[in-house]
């Protein structure tokens, strides 16, 4: 049973596809976004609709006040309420707001997506 659905657009899939397949987690739904402009209602009402127990999520690389996320968040809620009657509100996984596009230091860079993936799938336990 899937518990999580997440909406994405761009490379950040391909991220979430290897950490899904990795921690071998089935219950995690990913839906890539090919473009977001023009809005792809139809794809997120269906999507939503074949995981209605789900939590929707919306993650992006970049820092929230950079990324899709402004935008699409009232398009998620818009096509889930308008079209299956049941309004859903993506939870943001991604980099805080931020003046710069990119931190500049790797190991922050690191850090950052890290937090991503365990935004989405949630901590994973390291055995030592």
């Amino acid at each position: 049973e899937v518990k999580t659905l997440v909406f994405c657009s761009g490379q950040i899939y391909y991220e979430l596809l290897e950490e899904r397949e990795k921690r071998g987690r089935s219950d995690v739904a990913l839906v890539r976004l090919e473009q977001v402009a023009p809005f792809a209602f139809d794809r997120i009402a269906e999507n939503a609709k074949i995981y209605t127990n789900a939590e929707v999520i919306w993650a992006q690389q970049e820092p929230k006040n950079m990324g899709p996320y402004s935008y699409v968040l009232p398009r998620i809620m818009t096509a889930t309420r308008e079209i299956n009657g049941d309004e859903k509100r993506p939870r943001y996984v991604g980099r805080a707001v931020s003046a710069a596009p990119a931190t500049g230091m790797t190991k922050t860079h690191q850090l950052e997506c890290q937090m991503i993936l365990d935004g989405v799938f949630g901590k994973e336990e390291h055995m030592d």
